[in-house]
């Protein structure tokens, strides 16, 4: 091959890859991006409302105790008790 052909075929590999490479951006841009905000966007929602939950249920739980404290307390140790024995 001679060096002429060799640089042509250089250039045109180059201009493919610039091509290529502005392909790649408009599909990130237009594509990829806001699907990522997307998810990232119902993760976050989905973060809050369990967080939300869990901190409704712990009120509930403490609630109980704080109605039926000698129950609480006699359901907490009936429950150490069965632990203990099934991990022995």
């Amino acid at each position: 091959m001679s060096s002429s052909t060799l640089e042509t075929s250089l250039a045109d590999a180059q201009s493919q890859i610039r091509q290529l490479r502005k392909q790649l951006d408009s599909v990130m841009s237009d594509r990829v991006q806001p699907a990522l905000h997307a998810a990232a966007d119902q993760a976050s929602l989905a973060m809050n409302q369990a967080r939300k939950l869990a901190q409704e249920e712990t009120e509930v739980a403490a609630g109980y105790v704080r109605a039926r404290p000698f129950t609480a307390v006699l359901a907490a140790v009936a429950i150490g008790y069965i632990a203990a024995r099934l991990t022995r």
